[in-house]
């Protein structure tokens, strides 16, 4: 009896031997026959990303940058911006941009959170943000868009402080990080 099981093992190991050689040989007869199936080999000296364009420049990487968890989110941030409004609870939920000209809202975060607590920063018309700074533990605390005030949780979070100048000749066009139960990451894009 126990032959027979030994026989058997043996036979199916045969077969599948024999099956995936077949595949292999119709797969190399395949590629030889039309050159277009033909994979080119990795090479390390071909960047698979291209860089960003020279006028784009990225803010260092703000959060949890070891284990980077969590949905990755983005928004465009409009060069005539009107107001920006910070939503929160304990950490912020989302970061609101509006244009002045359309009134379009670009939300940065997790656009159905229900927020208790929310402020709003109003611009000037032709007023720049000439800086960001942060605010960030675990979580996303407070944000502060300079030359305006510091909004978000006042009481004592945990946390660093981050700075993020912008320069005279640039814009913030562009807002990216993670949303895991709240922001725990955040990065900014300039432009000129």
């Amino acid at each position: 009896m126990l032959g027979l099981i030994v026989i058997s093992i043996k036979l199916i190991e045969l077969t599948d031997r024999k099956i995936t050689e077949s595949k292999r040989a119709k797969r190399k007869a395949l590629l030889a026959s039309n050159p277009h199936h033909q994979v080119s080999p990795f090479s390390p000296s071909v960047p698979s990303i291209p860089p960003p364009p020279a006028y784009l420049q990225s803010s260092p990487y703000f959060g949890r940058e070891k284990d980077r968890h969590g949905s990755p989110i983005y928004t465009t941030i409009p060069r005539d911006l009107a107001s920006v409004e910070v939503r929160y609870n304990k950490y912020i939920e989302s970061i609101v941009f509006t244009s002045r000209t359309t009134g379009k809202r670009y939300t940065f975060g997790y656009w159905k959170s229900t927020a208790k607590y929310s402020e709003v920063i109003s611009l000037e018309e032709g007023e720049k943000i000439n800086g960001i700074v942060l605010k960030m533990g675990k979580f996303l605390n407070r944000v502060k868009i300079e030359p305006r005030r510091l909004s978000g949780n006042s009481k004592t979070l945990g946390g660093k402080v981050f700075k993020v100048p912008i320069d005279g000749e640039r814009t913030l066009v562009g807002v990216k990080g993670r949303y895991c139960e709240h922001i725990n990451s955040i990065q900014f894009v300039t432009s000129l």
